[in-house]
């Protein structure tokens, strides 16, 4: 549905708890303005995961990173996660409208989310953050100067019991492809991980050029960190 404030409505549908949600996007914007398809994949994946009872998300603490539109949260908000989305300051505005307009379907479950800023290139302070058990992001690796600063905040996020769920379009441009490897050998050398295997993803919402890797970090945590 297009609105005449430059925005526009997607409907995701979750159909194991028979809920609808109702996502603004904007036409104008760079990368936090519309609902990609990863984050759709990945969004579908938690509600798979959830509706085969491979994972119960209830009472989990749930962070996304790099949340846009909110898409991957509130689905795991609508499962009875915890919740806090993250993104960049500018971003959380459409962030909050979105899980304002949407209140009144992911309480269903007992599910709760909140939404605060971060910056990857800047310092996180310990005290701010809880640790999750679970960090979730959709199509976070697109730009090269961020690749490093995405790997550092998550290994200053994760504990070790922390388990990560990473999708992301493995876009075919020389950069993008690029820019994919550097954060793959950056990735590997502080995270064990595994792709999911598509016939383990959602039976519709899937793609051979959309990956989700399946982590957890190789180190354990520093006390002090």
């Amino acid at each position: 549905m297009k609105m005449s404030d430059g925005t526009f409505t997607r409907e995701v549908e979750l159909d194991s708890l028979g809920l609808t949600l109702k996502i603004r996007q904007h036409f104008v914007g760079d990368v936090s303005c519309v609902v990609w398809d990863a984050s759709i994949v990945l969004a579908k994946y938690l509600e798979k995961l959830h509706s085969d009872h491979k994972k119960k998300f209830s009472r989990l603490n749930i962070l996304e990173l790099g949340a846009g539109m909110g898409c991957v949260g509130l689905t795991a908000a609508c499962l009875g996660g915890n919740v806090t989305v993250t993104d960049l300051p500018e971003v959380l505005p459409a962030l909050l409208s979105n899980i304002e307009s949407n209140k009144t379907v992911w309480e269903k479950n007992g599910g709760t989310i909140k939404a605060k800023p971060i910056d990857w290139s800047s310092a996180l302070s310990p005290e701010e953050w809880d640790l999750p058990d679970l960090i979730v992001l959709a199509d976070c690796v697109y730009y090269q100067e961020s690749v490093n600063h995405l790997i550092e905040t998550l290994l200053r996020l994760s504990g070790d019991e922390t388990k990560l769920l990473l999708c992301q379009e493995e876009r075919q441009t020389e950069k993008q492809k690029s820019v994919w490897k550097n954060f793959l050998e950056q990735f590997e050398m502080h995270f064990d991980f595994k792709k999911v295997p598509q016939n383990e993803q959602h039976d519709v919402f899937n793609s051979v050029d959309i990956c989700i890797l399946d982590a957890r970090r190789k180190q354990p945590r520093n006390k002090s960190s």
